[in-house]
């Protein structure tokens, strides 16, 4: 017998136990891993191609991970999260970022998002929000779906890193995290407007007058000499006499 099939046994066995279903879980990304490193070369011409016979194997691998990693993360308390919750945690988000475009993971996404406690995602807040401007429309979606449950049940814990991500130059995740912010702001607006304060206040502190002279006079002198734009010049000035 293989050892995915001892797993799934033991799985079957003791579906209460937390290392069943990691174990499980690992073997099926383990496979996910090893099919996906596999170079261009490597697969050569023809697979280049044609379709990969395996690409089927692969998906339902990548679902049966997530199935079994989200199993296993309902398991533990959330209450009090250890290494092994953390890393769960972990290894699901980067399944999900990396194979969340298929029909079937978004699926598996979904249902598992609905069946755990949002108190599990708070210590992955960060790379939840980093992925906001995903080029994938269903990892957006998941992401989008993860950061609304979260914000609503735990607003504090939500608003200031929303906040920070919403003024990112990067337009994708700007707008995610705005569009976040509006759900937040359902009944908590004053609770946003004070992040937004401090968030800003906070910056300005940091600022040396030095440099927000220096950035200020090469802004307005960009704006009157090479854009003729007197009101610009004027505009970019304004602040460094508040």
């Amino acid at each position: 017998a293989s050892l995915l099939e001892h797993f799934r046994r033991a799985a079957e066995l003791d579906p209460a136990s937390c290392a069943a279903w990691h174990n499980l879980a690992m073997v099926h990304f383990d496979h996910v891993r090893c099919t996906c490193w596999r170079s261009e070369d490597e697969l050569g011409e023809h697979h280049r191609h044609h379709p990969d016979p395996g690409a089927t194997d692969t998906e339902e691998r990548v679902v049966a991970a997530l199935e079994c990693l989200f199993r296993c993360i309902s398991l533990r308390p959330s209450s009090s999260p250890t290494g092994h919750t953390q890393q769960d945690i972990l290894t699901l988000l980067t399944l999900a970022f990396e194979h969340g475009e298929t029909e079937g993971a978004a699926a598996a996404l979904s249902r598992g998002l609905a069946d755990t406690p949002a108190e599990t995602w708070l210590a992955v807040v960060p790379q939840v929000i980093a992925r906001l401007g995903s080029e994938s429309e269903r990892v957006r979606t998941f992401v989008l779906s993860l950061l609304s449950t979260l914000a609503e049940r735990h607003p504090q814990g939500l608003v200031y890193p929303l906040t920070v991500a919403a003024t990112s130059p990067l337009r994708a995740q700007a707008t995610g995290a705005a569009h976040v912010l509006a759900h937040l702001r359902r009944g908590r607006d004053v609770l946003v407007e004070q992040a937004q304060l401090v968030a800003a206040e906070l910056v300005r502190a940091s600022c040396l007058w030095s440099e927000a002279w220096i950035d200020g006079l090469e802004t307005a002198s960009k704006a009157f000499y090479t854009e003729g734009d007197d009101a610009g010049c004027v505009r970019a000035l304004l602040p460094l006499h508040e």
